[in-house]
């Protein structure tokens, strides 16, 4: 993640914000010789200034709660 992280500021990009995506049902690691993985990672970034973050439209598909960083 890091690394995209770099190329995205590298290419004129800001990056405002990492959301986790929490995976209440993951696919089971049939191997069992590591861990299975349950969150994936967004990463938010804008490029410019003219960048807009429409926080009532994100409240109409989660009415009655508080918009964080992780996603279930």
């Amino acid at each position: 993640m890091g690394e995209s992280m770099m190329s995205l500021k590298a290419n004129g990009f800001e990056v405002k914000n990492i959301i986790t995506w929490n995976k209440s049902n993951a696919m089971p690691n049939l191997t069992r010789r590591f861990l299975t993985h349950t969150t994936e990672f967004v990463i938010w970034a804008v490029k410019g200034k003219g960048w807009i973050f429409n926080y009532d439209k994100l409240k109409e598909f989660n009415p009655g709660h508080f918009i964080r960083a992780k996603r279930d």
